[in-house]
């Protein structure tokens, strides 16, 4: 990874259980992030869905109209 970070700040170390604690994922750009990102938009794929939980649906009835 090279250049200056800039536009975010550096996270500390994982606490106990966390995702970075428990999963070793190798450091990438954000170049290499855009590069590699599989998930765009394709004329197959045009939707975005958003799946309800729990009583998520009373709570935000507009959002999932």
């Amino acid at each position: 990874m090279a250049g200056p970070e800039k536009g975010f700040e550096r996270l500390g170390p994982p606490r106990r259980g966390e995702w970075r604690s428990l999963f070793h994922e190798a450091p990438q750009s954000v170049e290499d992030y855009v590069a590699r990102c599989a998930n765009r938009r394709t004329p197959g794929r045009a939707a975005f869905l958003l799946q309800p939980l729990g009583t998520v649906a009373a709570r935000f009835p507009d959002t999932l109209a």
